[in-house]
């Protein structure tokens, strides 16, 4: 049980702390257009798979996702889809935070919340 939570928590990590650098690495992409619908997903395609800036944190993001495969295996859903989601989201708010966005009151009251709940939801597993 030990071992697949953290497997849960190593996921989340990955998964919250690439968020913010992909949405960093994937700025601009709003600026393309191009005359054919089909020319614009082209340049997209290209600007994201050739821009290391987002493809680094995609390739990190996708060994989240083959972690938490692996932990889903014997982890309790129950319990590994709340964990993972709502952990992945206090580490994409702290990686932000050291990447200098703003972090709002709401933010730290909802990641107390969050932690709240996850210790709740195991404790009552056992």
């Amino acid at each position: 049980m030990f071992v697949h939570f953290c497997l849960l928590v190593f996921a989340s990590v990955l998964w919250g702390s690439t968020n913010p650098f992909l949405k960093r690495g994937g700025s601009g992409i709003e600026n393309i257009h191009s005359s054919s619908k089909f020319a614009e997903l082209k340049a997209k395609l290209k600007f994201v798979f050739f821009n290391w800036k987002c493809v680094a944190p995609l390739f990190l993001n996708q060994c989240g996702s083959f972690v938490y495969y692996l932990a889903l295996h014997k982890a309790d859903i129950s319990v590994a889809v709340p964990v993972a989601n709502s952990l992945t989201l206090v580490v994409t708010i702290i990686t932000g935070s050291f990447l200098g966005e703003t972090v709002y009151a709401r933010q730290l009251l909802g990641t107390a919340l969050i932690i709240t709940g996850i210790c709740l939801s195991i404790v009552g597993k056992q």
